[in-house]
């Protein structure tokens, strides 16, 4: 719900875009379906840390084994996380707002972290 316009969700994405039409000077409220940009299913308990991070993350899953692990960019590109135990290695990533999406054998968590 926007307002009061209901906007109708598509799987686990609903994105809404809103402005103003000028001409009309009516708001206006149009449903958008991205196609990789993925959104939380669920943190399962997942945690992360450091937050910021520079070279390293460690991953908490709450007690469940990591099946595996991805990070996925703000433009919603795949990269592949070297992953050692429940450790990530984000060395080689530029600076910035990223994504880490952690899979166990129960549950599929997208948490955000900063690479300095």
């Amino acid at each position: 719900t926007f307002g009061n316009i209901q906007v109708p969700a598509q799987g686990h994405f609903a994105c809404i875009a809103k402005y103003v039409d000028t001409a009309f000077m009516t708001p206006y409220v149009a449903p958008a379906t991205p196609t990789n940009i993925p959104i939380a299913e669920g943190t399962a308990g997942s945690t992360i840390y450091p937050n910021p991070a520079t070279d390293l993350l460690h991953i908490d899953t709450a007690g469940e084994p990591l099946s595996e692990a991805a990070i996925v960019s703000v433009l919603g590109q795949r990269i592949p996380a070297p992953v050692s135990g429940n450790t990530v290695d984000i060395s080689q990533l530029q600076q910035g707002i990223y994504l880490l999406e952690i899979t166990t054998k129960e549950h599929k968590s997208y948490i955000k972290f900063i690479k300095l």
